[in-house]
């Protein structure tokens, strides 16, 4: 087990953080043993599981460098514990049920560093469907999972995740080591598999509103914001199948939009308010509006 506080050169750790998930973790756990690249340390953080997770570990236990299961207080909290603990040069959060696209994906990301690479992200497949990271402008929305990510271990030492955001810390992590100028490397292919139904997807509302939030705490410009909001209601399937009821015309052009409905425009004009009160009179009813087809 590596158990330092330093950093070994090369080393890759991969963190699993899980509650409950024992029909999930042996996928997972697989997906990381079968890698082609062996210089990989293995870190999971269990919740304090009631089912047989804590068996599928202690199945696995001489190849996972470091578990522990205990209460926490929420995925961010146990994706910290992971950070302190991890001693590798790179870390990669990868959940019970997902996994690498294939046992080459780590050499791939290894093999695609340079000297100054500090973030290294990729597409992801959900299911079937390959969701592409490519041209996702980062001050909009979140650009990959957190599952098709790699990043300095330094990095995360320094900025672990800010737990006042129970659903989006990950998109605020990413955020400031952009605004901090820190060197991204775009992999073109999946890297990770993922599963539909986590905490983000069962409570979108949620992840919407502190993805907003998020957004104006770190300054971003009020006009990339409101494209953000767009870009997020228009991806949203429920809006599209709610269409024909609110005579709504979408068009997706070069990232911008049409709305043509007065309350929708309305909604979409907070680039146009200066007063702080105003902008968030206006930030509400975008959240009223999204509520309606939530």
């Amino acid at each position: 087990m590596h158990q330092n506080n330093q950093t070994k050169k090369d080393l890759v750790t991969i963190v699993t953080v899980t509650y409950n998930a024992e029909e999930l973790l042996e996928d997972t756990i697989n997906s990381v043993m079968n890698q082609t690249y062996k210089n990989i340390e293995y870190i999971i953080i269990d919740g304090s599981s009631t089912d047989g997770t804590i068996d599928i570990i202690k199945k696995h236990e001489d190849q996972i460098d470091y578990w522990i299961s205990e209460p926490d207080d929420g995925i961010y909290f146990a994706m910290n514990k992971g950070i302190k603990k991890a001693t590798g040069e790179w870390i990669n959060f990868m959940n019970a049920g997902d996994t690498f696209v294939d046992n080459t994906t780590i050499q791939k990301v290894m093999n695609s560093r340079d000297k100054d690479t500090e973030l290294i992200y990729g597409d992801h497949i959900c299911d079937g469907t390959i969701g592409q990271a490519k041209d996702r402008k980062i001050t909009r929305s979140m650009p990959c999972c957190h599952q098709s990510l790699f990043v300095k271990t330094a990095l995360m030492k320094q900025y672990p995740y800010n737990t006042f955001y129970s659903i989006s810390a990950d998109y605020e992590f990413l955020l400031k080591m952009y605004q901090l100028g820190k060197n991204f490397k775009y992999i073109e292919e999946p890297l990770a598999r993922y599963m539909r139904n986590g905490f983000s997807d069962q409570n979108q509302t949620r992840w919407y509103l502190e993805t907003l939030t998020l957004m104006m705490n770190n300054n971003i410009d009020l006009d990339e914001i409101v494209q953000s909001a767009a870009y997020n209601l228009i991806e949203n399937k429920k809006l599209v199948n709610l269409q024909h009821k609110y005579n709504i015309d979408i068009e997706k052009r070069d990232k911008t939009i049409t709305l043509q409905k007065n309350f929708i425009l309305d909604v979409f004009s907070i680039k146009w308010y200066k007063h702080p009160i105003q902008t968030l009179k206006a930030i509400k009813r975008l959240y009223l509006f999204y509520k309606t087809i939530s």
